[in-house]
């Protein structure tokens, strides 16, 4: 079975840009970042120090892991 990507998620050295590749993708990054949050085009950007819990919530609602924490510039507790 092959599984194909919801996110692109890339190093773009500063920061790390996640590109939603899916409506579902696009739609549970809408509900859990706050709505202010830094967009360059179609892709999210994200500081370092942010982006592995916002891949964990990804990646938990992917599974089925529930993630119900807001992802915000202050705290990032997934």
């Amino acid at each position: 079975m092959t599984v194909t990507p919801d996110v692109l998620i890339e190093n773009a050295g500063t920061v790390f840009v996640f590109c939603p590749l899916t409506a579902a993708a696009k739609e549970w990054i809408d509900e859990n970042v706050q709505p202010d949050a830094q967009w360059f085009g179609n892709a999210l950007a994200v500081e370092h120090r942010f982006a592995w819990g916002l891949g964990q919530g990804i990646e938990g609602r992917r599974t089925g892991a529930g993630v119900k924490q807001r992802v915000s510039q202050e705290s990032v507790t997934l």
